[in-house]
């Protein structure tokens, strides 16, 4: 009986095969292992940030801790699907484990495409912490219902590519058993990663204008857009997949390299990188004031004769300033002069990250939300809107 079966193994030559010995399943684990360690470190120390610096795990984690569960299974599917064949040349497989292989492939597809719409979730309640204007918070609204529309049609499209669904990875399909035809899968496939490539768009080029008029520093900015900007490879990924998932039918060795897989979890990946390195900030940051602290107290001191401008300390030991809060927060300093022998940072205040949460300031006994210590996030208020004013004075000994 002739094997109905979306992807059909040819029959097994007979003799030994000169290829018996080949398979890519190392380079496959090795390639995806990399891109699963990165993602659990990136996503744990993203947790830790904010769950014990920021004080606040905000609904963007929790998603994004979802969208790390879909990649740990997606990396189980790997090594499942090497254990049945993945590496291997079509011809070498074990015919009775080709159900086994087409089943962890089901199973891998349906959590890439949860996995991959859980990230675009996560950033865009990522964005809708930072984001005030009622246009921008609109279209992402609006995006992210859609894609949550998007995803439950995908998964049902892929679960039901076959009526029933165990026709899907079944050797041999029941007569009553309708699949989708090559075709039609195939196009299905196209139009699912076009969409994919225009949330990924939305989601790379919104934030940008929106970062431009944040009160920040130039600096800031670009780190700010550099790390959101990540999300451009997982673009790129995505239109690999979409031309890979075009021609999955012309590849008649398709188990030897599993490309398209592969390819799809760089996108997942991608996109989880991209989305957690702008959340580790306040971590990147404390390491830099740790690292100062370390050096000043061993005698490398800046702002002095020794490794910085003699004239850039124009007072003596007694440091003083400055600083204010206004309306939705911020703090500048000005007058501000830093000791050249102090150990802490005592100048610096507990208040919301960039990137966190919003913290309560018990020294001046109002909500701030701010960049670090430095500078104010948000645009300032318009000129009608009610503001307070403290008055915040820090000094050093």
């Amino acid at each position: 009986m002739q094997i109905k079966t979306r992807h059909s193994p040819p029959p097994t030559p007979p003799g030994p095969s000169p290829t018996a010995g080949d398979s890519n399943a190392d380079m496959i684990l090795s390639v995806s292992g990399l891109m699963m360690g990165l993602s659990f470190a990136i996503v744990g120390l993203r947790i830790w940030v904010r769950q014990f610096m920021i004080k606040t795990l905000g609904v963007d984690d929790m998603v994004m801790i979802a969208a790390l569960i879909a990649a740990i299974g997606s990396m189980v599917c790997f090594v499942g699907e090497c254990e049945t064949g993945a590496g291997k040349h079509l011809w070498d497989l074990d015919f009775a484990l080709f159900p086994a292989f087409l089943r962890w492939q089901y199973i891998h597809g349906i959590l890439l495409v949860v996995g991959i719409s859980l990230v675009k979730i996560s950033i865009g309640f990522f964005l809708l912490r930072l984001i005030q204007n009622k246009w921008y918070r609109r279209v992402i609204i609006f995006t992210q219902f859609f894609i949550v529309l998007f995803t439950i049609s995908c998964v049902c499209t892929l679960i039901f590519q076959c009526v029933p669904p165990d026709a899907t990875f079944a050797l041999v399909r029941p007569p009553t058993a309708k699949c989708f035809d090559q075709t039609t899968f195939t196009n299905i496939g196209v139009f699912n990663g076009a969409v994919n490539i225009t949330t990924d768009v939305i989601f790379v080029l919104l934030p940008i204008p929106m970062i431009l008029k944040l009160q920040v520093n130039n600096r800031t900015k670009a780190t700010l857009i550099f790390a959101l900007s990540l999300g451009i490879f997982a673009c790129i990924a995505a239109i690999v997949r979409v031309y890979l998932g075009a021609h999955i039918f012309e590849n008649t060795d398709f188990t030897w390299s599993t490309a398209f897989f592969l390819w799809n979890t760089a996108e997942l990946h991608a996109g989880i990188l991209a989305a957690s390195l702008p959340t580790l900030r306040p971590l990147f940051k404390s390491l830099l004031e740790t690292t100062s602290r370390h050096m000043r107290s061993h005698g490398y001191t800046y702002g002095s004769s020794r490794y910085g401008h003699p004239g850039s300390r124009k007072s003596g030991s007694h440091l003083g300033g400055s600083s204010s809060t206004t309306g939705g927060g911020g703090i500048t300093r000005s007058g501000y002069r830093r000791h050249s022998n102090a150990v802490h940072d005592i100048y610096a205040l507990d208040m919301m990250d960039a990137l966190g949460g919003r913290h309560h300031n018990k020294s001046s006994d109002t909500n701030m939300v701010g960049m670090g210590s430095e500078e104010c996030i948000l645009p300032p208020p318009p000129a009608n809107a009610i503001t307070k004013r403290t008055e915040v004075v820090i000094q050093e000994s």
